[in-house]
């Protein structure tokens, strides 16, 4: 059960079932991301196609090896679904130590916060509002989660 009562007979929620929700989300996204993004070849003959032809087309130097921007394009495709992984992976790991010792954890979820954040921002801006939704929404969870971690640890109560 992930409710529990405080001493003036208030339920409370865990921290742990707002984490896991967090890192579910971002590993639907990582999914997501890498099916629809890294994997999916556009169509023949679209204008997507075109673009990464051109992409393609143009080589240039860059710190000793030859890459054009369709490698970065790739490379960075690869690097955010890693990252989203990353996301989903430690989200999950902070979930028990929340409930348990939740002082522990809090400046990590502040960090994860933070960070999916600035990761949501820069969605809004350059993607669409499935990846930015999904990202804001694992935030949001974080940040319920670090109100519920505010609360002093309760003991289990009594069996009966």
């Amino acid at each position: 059960m992930h409710a529990r009562k405080d001493p003036s007979g208030d339920k409370l929620m865990k921290p742990s079932m707002p984490l896991r929700v967090a890192a579910l989300l971002m590993l639907f996204h990582a999914l997501a991301h890498t099916i629809g993004g890294v994997l999916r070849s556009p169509p023949p003959g679209s204008p997507q196609q075109a673009v990464l032809e051109t992409m393609r087309a143009h080589a240039f130097p860059v710190m000793g090896t030859m890459r054009s921007f369709a490698d970065f394009y790739r490379g960075y495709g690869i690097a955010s679904a890693v990252a989203m992984l990353v996301f989903a992976a430690v989200l999950w790991q902070l979930a028990r130590p929340a409930d348990i010792e939740p002082h522990r954890v809090r400046g990590l979820l502040w960090t994860m916060l933070l960070g999916l954040t600035a990761f949501a921002l820069a969605e809004w801006r350059y993607f669409f509002p499935l990846a930015a939704g999904t990202t804001s929404l694992a935030a949001a969870m974080i940040a319920w989660a670090l109100r519920a971690a505010r609360r002093p640890a309760l003991l289990p109560a009594a069996p009966g």
